[in-house]
């Protein structure tokens, strides 16, 4: 029989983080070296003064064990860093995985 812990990582590679389900392959660049990883990824924009495109990121901590500011992500195409503190990109995390909020095209928005 196996644990908890063990069936909730049977189930993080089952359901959560596979491919023909929730998740999809993108490219992970750890400030060294890039590898194809597979991620849940949601896309969105923070209004703020700041304009960019966001993603939030869920990945496995066995395919991004340190992610750090300045590594980036390619998704579709386009590439999203972690643009901030990691103590602030790191949105939550638990024993197997990071949820991670990334940015593409940063700039500055006009004040009206």
């Amino acid at each position: 029989m196996n644990s908890f812990l063990e069936d909730m990582a049977d189930d993080l590679d089952d359901v959560f983080i596979n491919t023909d389900e929730f998740a999809q392959t993108i490219n992970y660049y750890n400030g060294s070296a890039t590898t194809q990883i597979d991620a849940v990824v949601t896309f969105g924009n923070d209004g703020q003064q700041f304009k960019a495109d966001f993603a939030t990121i869920i990945v496995k901590k066995a395919d991004a064990s340190a992610p750090a500011y300045g590594h980036t992500f390619e998704i579709e195409g386009a590439v999203f860093k972690i643009s901030n503190d990691i103590k602030d990109a790191i949105v939550s995390f638990d024993q197997l995985t990071w949820e991670i909020k990334t940015a593409a095209n940063e700039r500055l928005a006009w004040r009206t």
